[in-house]
């Protein structure tokens, strides 16, 4: 209750309701483009297509149409929605995708909320998000390293809303991130480089950033150096 009252008492004062309103309330396509070549990104939806039949998630009319579909359009998203409603299934004879992604098989949460009011929020090393997780940073700062953490099979949906406040997502290699948002006089930046992973989760991001920035990013690439310092530490040299 008091993450809505907030939400609605600054959507009123952003003179722009019905905007606002649908950003945080409804599912909003909107997709950027794989950058796999076109046939591998067609082989990987038909893989998933399979994947699903086999595990009756399809009927064998549907799976045939989609596959015929699949086949004749070189549209990336025709493509995309031939399996957005089926859930993503891994191939235990091939994980070179989801390799670095570990997954939480067990019971998963299904709503959590992070409130970040005049402090901060910290969230990484191995943890379990929830199913859909609301942000609300407040003249305050959420930090969420995905790096190490257990995520449930299909989409983890993360709603933010950052009033004069930031929020920073690390999202490891091997997870496909789904973002939008609208900025007000604020920032929605995505640092990702573009891929498709039909093996791996989808990290679902929406928001409103009202003088305030989100910033999603992979993790920073460790220096030689600082490998070759935890490896004196490990040998019990002190520096």
């Amino acid at each position: 209750m008091l993450f809505k009252g907030i939400r609605v008492l600054f959507l009123t004062a952003a003179a722009n309701q019905r905007m606002l309103m649908v950003v945080m309330d409804e599912d909003i396509s909107y997709e950027h483009p794989p950058m796999l070549p076109l046939p591998k990104f067609r082989e990987r939806v038909v893989e998933q297509l399979k994947l699903n039949f086999a595990h009756n998630n399809i009927e064998v009319d549907e799976f045939e149409r989609r596959v015929s579909l699949a086949h004749e359009s070189d549209d990336r998203q025709v493509l995309g929605n031939l399996i957005r409603d089926l859930p993503v299934l891994r191939d235990e004879e091939n994980q070179e995708y989801s390799s670095s992604v570990a997954w939480n098989n067990g019971r998963v949460k299904r709503d959590d909320t992070m409130l970040a009011l005049l402090s901060g929020v910290e969230r990484r090393g191995p943890w379990s998000p929830a199913r859909n997780t609301r942000v609300l940073a407040l003249m305050g700062g959420v930090d969420l390293d995905f790096t190490d953490a257990k995520f449930p099979p299909g989409t983890t949906e993360i709603e933010i809303v950052c009033l004069l406040g930031g929020v920073e997502m690390v999202v490891p290699e091997g997870v496909n991130v789904d973002i939008s948002g609208i900025p007000l006089i604020g920032g929605f930046e995505n640092k990702m480089e573009y891929d498709y992973y039909p093996d791996g989760p989808t990290l679902k991001i929406r928001g409103f950033a009202l003088l305030g920035g989100v910033e999603v990013r992979p993790p920073r690439k460790r220096k030689k150096s600082d490998r070759h310092r935890k490896r004196r530490r490990g040998h019990g040299r002190i520096e």
